[in-house]
């Protein structure tokens, strides 16, 4: 694994001070910052620490100033066998994503990875498409793809840590997509959610984490035949469950590391947390999130976006106006529709809720977090796509 990830070091080294991938896109960022980190836990080794201490704390050697965060720097350091006093943890998440990147590690390097990742990010892309048009559901399948434009997923495959939620939301959409109409009782949908859930939970680093709540949550709405008043029970249930799942597993991974080998996780990572809920610096709390959100807003508002948008509005229009709108017709909402609409618009405001329960990790980390806007624009298509019914219906 140490002669691989050396022998991406030249390219990882290009990426330490100049990481986008389309100059004057901040969204399309390699995230080598946090890439670079995962590489170290990957490869660290000191035979001080066993390897159950060492996978619960995550130790590494680092030589920035402070509390350490020069990772790619540091990696370099530790890759070229420089002088590194300093040892730091980094206990407070599961680090999951080591169960993969560990065995892909010991096959080939960093380039390769990229590669194969790019391969099966559109594969994926292309058998959840699939499974939509064999489950007749093509006007999901086409709110998908587009919404998924909004994780800037044609960069994603770049970058380690932001490739990670892109695999979850797709394995549970494909999951939930496949086994659904087996699922007999609302419990098993919540099991479905609460694993979803931990699984993020345990493999994600915080980077856009509600994309594999809201995702599913919109399929949920697109496949639903209840009221809105049902449906929103059921969108308020699934969100619990999945957040005990989320907040659950990783709260556990604080209690264990701390009870068994007697660290101080639990307080180190409420203090993490804390400063992430806080405000803007220097901002009241509602100038601090109108901020938040004109920021995370900012990178779609470009000629590429807006022109997919202008073109999806087109489409739709044009299909619905070959449709319905004919001489001598009224054109109205659909029963399912209008049962649709209060839910969509309750999906819809999930990113924004975020970032006012998140306010200072949106501010400081929007190139991340800007990709759950892909939830509030997955919304509006399954509104558009309309479920098993034509979006609009006419009559005299």
């Amino acid at each position: 694994m140490r002669v691989h990830v050396y022998q991406s070091l030249s390219m990882l080294r290009e990426e330490f001070t100049d990481s986008l991938v389309i100059k004057g896109y901040e969204a399309t960022l390699t995230g080598s910052f946090t890439d670079c980190l995962m590489l170290e836990n990957t490869i660290y080794y000191n035979d001080a620490h066993s390897t159950f201490e060492q996978a619960m704390m995550m130790y590494r050697k680092e030589i920035g100033e402070g509390e350490g965060w020069a990772p790619g720097t540091s990696l370099e350091a530790y890759l070229e066998n420089l002088p590194m006093d300093k040892e730091v943890a980094y206990a407070r998440y599961w680090h999951g994503y080591l169960v993969v990147l560990k065995p892909l590690l010991l096959l080939t390097n960093v380039q390769t990875l990229r590669l194969m990742s790019a391969m099966a990010e559109n594969l994926l892309l292309c058998g959840v498409v699939g499974i939509c048009i064999r489950k007749h559901k093509s006007g999901l399948g086409a709110a998908l793809a587009v919404s998924l434009m909004f994780t800037y997923v044609f960069v994603l495959y770049f970058s380690l840590s932001l490739s990670v939620c892109y695999y979850l939301v797709m394995a549970a959409i494909m999951v939930q997509l496949l086994r659904r109409e087996k699922w007999k009782s609302q419990e098993t949908f919540g099991i479905f959610f609460l694993i979803v859930g931990m699984c993020t939970a345990y493999f994600d680093l915080l980077t856009y984490p509600l994309v594999t709540l809201g995702f599913p949550l919109g399929i949920e709405i697109y496949c639903s035949e209840d009221d809105w008043k049902e449906q929103c029970k059921k969108m308020i249930r699934y969100i619990l469950y999945w957040f005990v799942g989320y907040a659950g597993l990783w709260g556990l991974k604080w209690v264990i590391t701390d009870v068994l080998l007697g660290a101080e996780t639990i307080g180190d990572a409420l203090m993490t947390v804390g400063e992430r809920t806080n405000i803007v610096s220097g901002q009241t709390f509602w100038l601090g999130y109108m901020d938040v959100v004109k920021k995370n807003l900012s990178y779609f508002f470009n000629i590429p976006f807006s022109l997919a948008v202008i073109t999806f509005v087109i489409w739709e229009l044009f299909v619905v106006r070959k449709r319905t709108f004919k001489k001598g017709k009224k054109v109205s909402l659909s029963p399912k529709l209008k049962n649709h609409l209060f839910s969509c618009c309750f999906l819809a405001a999930l990113p924004f809720v975020w970032y006012m329960a998140a306010q200072n990790h949106s501010a400081e980390h929007s190139v991340y977090t800007c990709k759950i806007i892909s939830v509030s624009v997955f919304s509006l298509f399954v509104f558009v796509a309309g479920g098993k019914t034509d979006v609009f219906t006419a009559g005299r």
